[in-house]
C-alpha cells in the first residue's frame, strides 16, 4: 500500500507541474509566478520549501543525542530568520523591482559583487538539494523493503522533482508547496495525536528527558557552551538570509503586506510543526523501548524503524505522505533558486542578448543540470542529512551575508567594501577550518567577522566600482 501511496503522490507531482506549464507565458511567470501569489500560498511556499527532510529526519535524532542545544540552529534559528527576514529585508526585496537577488548586489555594487555572490550562494544550494535527494533514497529504501536501493531511490527522486520544478517553475512550486504545507501540518499533528494516545503518562516522559539532560546546556552554563549555541542559531538565522529561494517567495507574493505577513505567520508555522517529528520520536521510543539505547548516537533511521516496525498502515501512509512532501518542496525550490540565480546573473549578462523564451529555454536546462550534479552529490556524500543542510548555510552566511545588510543600511558600502569582505571572509573561514582555532571559535564564524571587517575597512578605500571580471 505505501509503494502504491508512493507512486500516486509522484504521478500527481509531475501532473500538476505539466499543468502548470500553461501558466508560464514568460520567465517572470516561471521565476516569481507573475507577482500574484496570494497570502495562503505564500505562507504554504515559504513553510514547506524550508520545511524538508532535516526537519523530520535530522532534528530529532539531533534532539536525543545534544538535547535542547542541538536546536539552537534548527527550528530555532531557522525561525528567528524568518522574523529577521520580514522585519529587515521584505521591504527592499519586495519594492526594489529585482527578479533575483543576484540583481540587488550588481545594482547595489558592481556585476563583479553579483557574480562572486550568485555564484556562492548557487553553490550552497548543492548540498542543500542533495541532503533532500538522500532523504528520499532513504525513505524509497524503507518503505520498499529493500526492494528499491537507496541510490535508486535518489535518481528516481531526483527525476520526478526535476520534471515538474522543469515544467511550471515558480507555479508549480507554489501550488505543490501549498497542498505539501496542509499534508505535511496535518499528517504530523495526527501522528503525534495518535502516538500520544498509546500513552498514559506523557508528564512522565518529560521528566525522563529532564533527568537525562536532554533540557540542559552541554557542560553546565560554561561560557564555551553558551557561544557554540549562539554561533549555531547565528548560522541559520543569518546564514539563511541571503538565499534565492526566500528571495524568489517573497517577490511572489501579490503586495508586500502579503509577502511579510506571510513569512512571519510561515516562520511560527514552522517553529511549531518542527516540534512534532521530536515529540513522535519520543513517544516512538516509550512504545519501543529497545530501540531506545541507540539513540544516543543521532541515527536518522530510528525515526523511519519506529514508524514502520509499531505503527499501524494509515499512520504510516500519514507520517510518509508528510515526509515526502516535505522532501519535495524542499528540493524542488532548492533547484529553482540556483538555475534562477545563475541563468539572470551568470549567463545571461555575458552572453549576446537572448530573446525571453530562450532565457527561459536556459533556465530549465540549468534545472536539469544542477538537478544532476546534486543527485551525484547525494549519491557519494557520506555526511548526514543534518550535516548536508547547516553546512550549506555557513557559505551563505561568510561571503553574500554582509554586502547585502552593508548594501541596504550603509550609504557608504561600495564595491572595494563587499569585495574585500566577500575575499577576507572566504580566507579566514577556509584557513580556520580544522585549525585549533577550530576549537576555539568556528570557522564560519571568524569568516563572518573578517567579512564585516573588510566591508568597513574597504569602504573607506577607493571604490573600485570599474573592477571586473573577464569570463572569457
Amino acid at each position: 500500500m505505501l509503494i502504491t501511496f508512493t507512486a500516486i503522490y509522484m504521478i500527481f507531482s509531475i501532473i500538476v507541474g505539466i499543468s502548470s506549464k500553461f501558466l508560464v507565458k514568460d520567465s517572470m511567470d516561471y521565476v516569481v509566478a507573475g507577482k500574484s501569489l496570494p497570502l495562503p500560498v505564500v505562507i504554504g511556499t515559504v513553510f514547506a520549501t524550508w520545511f524538508g527532510s532535516e526537519s523530520v529526519l535530522g532534528i530529532p535524532p539531533e534532539f536525543m543525542k545534544g538535547g535542547i542545544s542541538a536546536l539552537a540552529e534548527d527550528p530555532i534559528g531557522t525561525s528567528v530568520c524568518l522574523f529577521i527576514i520580514a522585519a529587515f529585508f521584505v521591504k527592499y526585496w519586495y519594492n526594489g523591482n529585482f527578479l533575483t537577488i543576484g540583481d540587488f548586489y550588481r545594482e547595489r555594487f558592481s556585476r563583479t559583487v553579483e557574480l562572486l555572490c550568485s555564484v556562492a550562494i548557487a553553490i550552497s544550494y548543492v548540498g542543500w538539494v542533495a541532503a533532500q535527494l538522500s532523504a528520499f533514497g532513504l525513505v524509497i529504501n524503507v518503505i520498499s523493503q529493500g526492494f528499491i536501493s537507496k541510490l535508486s531511490g535518489i535518481v528516481l527522486g531526483s527525476s520526478v522533482i526535476i520534471i515538474y520544478t522543469v515544467y511550471g517553475g515558480m507555479w508549480s512550486l507554489a501550488i505543490i508547496d501549498f497542498i505539501q504545507m496542509l499534508i505535511i501540518v496535518a499528517g504530523l499533528v495526527a501522528i503525534s495525536y495518535h502516538l500520544s494516545s498509546e500513552i498514559s503518562t506523557p508528564t512522565v516522559i518529560v521528566q525522563k528527558l529532564k533527568d537525562s539532560g536532554k533540557f540542559s546546556l552541554p557542560s553546565g552554563y560554561s561560557i564555551k557552551s553558551v557561544i557554540e549555541i549562539l554561533a549555531a542559531i547565528a548560522t541559520a538565522s543569518l546564514g539563511s538570509i541571503p538565499q534565492e529561494d526566500i528571495f524568489q517567495r517573497i517577490v511572489s507574493a501579490k503586495s508586500l503586506k502579503t509577502a511579510r505577513t506571510g513569512v512571519i505567520l510561515a516562520g511560527i508555522l514552522y517553529c511549531l510543526i518542527a516540534v512534532l517529528p521530536i515529540i513522535i520520536l519520543v513517544y516512538g521510543y516509550t512504545i519501543a523501548p529497545t530501540l531506545a539505547k541507540h539513540g544516543s548516537d543521532g541515527n536518522q533511521f530510528l525515526l523511519l524503524q519506529i514508524i514502520m516496525q509499531h505503527t499501524s498502515i494509515s499512520t504510516q501512509v500519514m507520517f510518509f505522505g508528510a515526509l515526502l512532501s516535505a522532501i519535495m518542496s524542499t528540493a524542488s525550490g532548492g533547484l529553482l533558486a540556483p538555475a534562477t540565480i545563475l541563468t539572470k546573473n551568470l549567463i545571461q549578462p555575458y552572453m549576446t542578448p537572448m530573446p525571453d523564451h530562450i532565457v527561459l529555454l536556459v533556465t530549465r536546462v540549468v534545472v536539469v543540470v544542477f538537478g544532476t550534479v546534486a543527485t551525484i552529490f547525494s549519491a557519494i556524500s557520506t555526511d548526514s542529512i543534518y550535516n548536508m543542510v547547516t553546512n550549506s548555510d555557513k557559505i551563505t552566511m561568510v561571503i553574500p551575508f554582509v554586502p547585502l545588510v552593508a548594501g541596504i543600511y550603509w550609504k557608504k558600502a561600495n564595491t572595494s567594501g563587499a569585495v574585500i569582505s566577500i575575499s577576507m571572509g572566504t580566507i579566514v573561514w577556509i584557513s580556520f577550518s580544522g585549525s585549533k582555532i577550530d576549537s576555539i571559535i568556528p570557522p564560519h564564524i571568524a569568516g563572518l567577522i573578517a567579512s564585516t571587517l573588510g566591508m568597513i575597512v574597504g569602504s573607506y578605500l577607493p571604490n573600485l566600482s570599474n573592477i571586473k571580471i573577464n569570463l572569457s
